[in-house]
């Protein structure tokens, strides 16, 4: 990963962080990671649990961030999320 890409991934947990706290989310942890895969935010809504991928692109013509979580990436997000 070149330093120009990290540094954007890592302006996108900033933003990120900053507007779930608008929210009212409840920051528990940044770039959680296991043997069965990482997680980039765990926040608390409430009594819930909230497992975030944070997708940061330039521009919008690549198409919704959300089309970049594959059904593998939900599968490894989910079982990380087991082992939390």
């Amino acid at each position: 990963m070149t330093k120009t890409r990290r540094d954007l991934g890592i302006l996108g947990e900033e933003l990120a962080v900053k507007k779930i706290k608008r929210l009212g989310y409840r920051l528990i942890t940044r770039n959680y990671s296991c043997p069965l895969g990482e997680i980039d935010i765990i926040a608390r809504d409430g009594d819930c649990l909230v497992f975030i991928e944070i997708k940061t692109r330039k521009g919008r013509s690549i198409g919704y961030a959300k089309e970049a979580v594959d059904e593998r990436k939900q599968r490894q997000m989910s079982k990380a999320a087991l082992a939390y």
